[in-house]
């Protein structure tokens, strides 16, 4: 009798093995569809699509102080990287991290809405794999997170999606409290950009100033994201640090629902300018 078994999962995603649970909810990428409404990874003839794989820390993962359902509903859809999956993109999204069970709203559903309702694209498809508290040497070359700036393009070729952008928005964690070097943060971003371009994953690049925390943003890690920046593959994104204060950020840090508003039209009109129509 012969058994038939399926194949192991070739892009297993490894989590952080240093950082503990928030709550009761897994501090690894929110994995479990649990809720979530199947969506198609197919293309519709006509309709102009756009992919962003998501990477960074927690501003840009699940930790806004109220969850976000797109009022483009069957247009914005989240591609799960632990899955391979497409689902409407509600909140908490799939494959990035959650603060805690009630605070998981994200910023990119709104970000999605926003590029509908201008009329940039018909339809968004969010690749979210953040990673709360991280800094850049995790996503560097060598770091535990750098496979899911691989394992995302690979997930989305398979079923025949190309990548039209990756987002960057990090740096809090290299502000406060490992205050990074100019040198040492730009070195290693160079290391983020090129791990999914030697793969010959060559979409454009988006760099957030992202830094501010506790009052404070860092010189030497804005000038290292604002010096990779060359206009051409590699642009200047959404810069977040110049939204403060406790209505826009609940705990000094994360966004209230005002502040992940006014981060998702910085970042609306930072991806209009660098992509264009």
């Amino acid at each position: 009798m012969r058994i038939v078994t399926s194949l192991p999962d070739p892009f297993v995603v490894q989590d952080l093995t240093d950082q503990g649970t928030a709550g009761s909810v897994p501090w690894g990428g929110h994995r479990f569809p649990n809720g979530k409404t199947m969506s198609t990874p197919r293309l519709v003839v006509g309709e102009k699509t756009a992919v962003f794989v998501i990477a960074g820390q927690s501003n840009c993962s699940n930790s806004v102080d109220t969850a976000y359902s797109p009022g483009n509903a069957a247009k914005v859809d989240n591609f799960n990287i632990y899955d391979g999956g497409m689902y409407r993109a509600v909140d908490p999204l799939l494959g990035c991290t959650i603060k805690t069970s009630t605070l998981n709203g994200n910023i990119f559903g709104r970000v999605a809405d926003k590029l509908i309702n201008a009329g940039w694209r018909d339809r968004i498809i969010l690749a979210t794999v953040g990673y709360g508290g991280s800094a850049i040497s995790s996503w560097r070359l060598g770091g535990q997170l750098n496979p899911r700036l691989i394992i995302a393009p690979q997930r989305l070729a398979a079923v025949g999606l190309s990548v039209t952008a990756f987002i960057w928005m990090q740096g809090e964690t290299d502000n406060n409290p490992l205050s990074t070097p100019q040198a040492n943060y730009a070195a290693a971003l160079g290391e983020v950009i090129g791990t999914p371009r030697a793969l010959g994953f060559n979409a454009p690049w988006l760099i957030g100033k992202c830094t501010y925390i506790n009052g404070a943003t860092s010189a030497q890690v804005r000038a290292a994201q604002a010096g990779v920046a060359n206009g051409t593959d590699i642009f200047g994104g959404a810069d977040t640090d110049t939204l403060t204060g406790v209505a826009n950020r609940y705990d000094d840090a994360h966004f209230s629902a005002l502040g992940a508003d006014a981060a998702a039209n910085l970042w609306k009109a930072a991806i209009i300018s660098a992509l264009g129509a």
